[in-house]
């Protein structure tokens, strides 16, 4: 893993401790919430790779409580299936909201993206124009037909 992945996923792990506090409000609050993934997201700005990954790490949950596995069952038996399902829908809105979110900023991510392109290419096509003129006349030369 390179260090910058090292550090995406990092900054991932990070947001989610806010997700987790929530998710632990969440059952202590009679599984009910004012919390919205979407206002937390706009207020991280964060970009697609990172909502990425942290959408990644809710389906860890939600794939524990949706298991047939019968030990899992049994960890979530403390659960009514009224409560259960709350918690599965309050999974599922949060990843909703990281899809509408990640939607929301497409266009502004991929407009930002073509600027940073073409502003590598700008600098590029100076530093080759400069190498022209240091190296002669400071004029192309002409194919001689």
């Amino acid at each position: 893993m390179s260090k910058i992945q090292e550090a995406m996923k990092n900054k991932a792990q990070e947001a989610m401790g806010e997700i987790e506090h929530q998710v632990d409000l969440f059952f202590d609050n009679n599984y009910k919430t004012k919390f919205s993934m979407l206002k937390y997201l706009e207020q991280l700005k964060y970009k697609r790779k990172i909502v990425n990954l942290m959408r990644a790490e809710l389906d860890y949950p939600l794939e524990e409580v949706l298991s047939d596995d019968e030990q899992l069952i049994e960890g979530y038996s403390f659960m009514t299936a009224k409560q259960k399902q709350k918690y599965i829908e309050f999974l599922q809105k949060m990843q909703a909201d990281c899809d509408k979110y990640i939607d929301k900023h497409a266009a502004e991510w991929l407009q930002d993206s073509r600027r940073r392109r073409n502003q590598k290419a700008m600098r590029k096509r100076h530093a080759e124009r400069l190498a022209e003129i240091e190296s002669g006349t400071g004029y192309k030369r002409r194919k001689k037909r």
